[in-house]
């Protein structure tokens, strides 16, 4: 499972309303197979736990993302994202979540702006990738050169493609080679 859908999934157990479950919300779209990513993993994860699953989606142009991305402009994509988390909130979403990888290159611009949560992906994968695991790349089930070589090098890589807009990071890839 994805970690960040793990750690969705985690928090997703409590509502700021007392006995009742958290509404996540998710922007998503930007790379439609990472939208139905995680949300097919939190509806597996809700079932699995007996929990259910209140959840809302947006979409958001992966146009704009790209044109943001490449014109440097964290700040205009970030009031795009903050409009969309408006509307999860009026839809009663009580957290955020940016679904692509991609979309993060404005996250910090996003949670100063946001008035819900904003669950950032990257900090859940930079945790997960500096545990020793058994050598595989989740995001593809294949294995990578070694688990050392895939620590060391995929936070900067995840990194150096978030901020460069590259086509992989923009349709929600992770990859363990560098």
């Amino acid at each position: 499972m994805c970690y960040a859908v793990g750690a969705l999934s985690t928090i997703s157990k409590e509502s700021s309303v007392p006995g009742e479950k958290m509404h996540i919300g998710l922007i998503g779209g930007i790379g439609p197979a990472a939208t139905e990513f995680y949300y097919r993993n939190l509806v597996r994860a809700h079932d699995a736990a007996g929990r259910a699953l209140e959840l809302t989606i947006v979409h958001a142009d992966v146009r704009d993302l790209i044109r943001n991305m490449n014109g440097g402009a964290p700040d205009k994509q970030a009031e795009i994202f903050l409009r969309l988390t408006r509307r999860l909130q009026a839809a009663g979403a009580e957290a955020v979540a940016v679904t692509s990888i991609a979309g993060h290159f404005c996250i910090r611009e996003l949670e100063a702006l946001s008035p819900l949560p904003v669950i950032n992906a990257v900090p859940e994968i930079e945790a997960e990738l500096s545990r020793d695991r058994s050598g595989t790349c989740e995001s593809r089930a294949a294995p990578c050169r070694s688990i050392g070589d895939a620590r060391r090098d995929a936070v900067p890589s995840i990194r150096r493609r978030i901020r460069s807009g590259s086509s992989s990071a923009s349709r929600g890839e992770l990859r363990c080679d560098p």
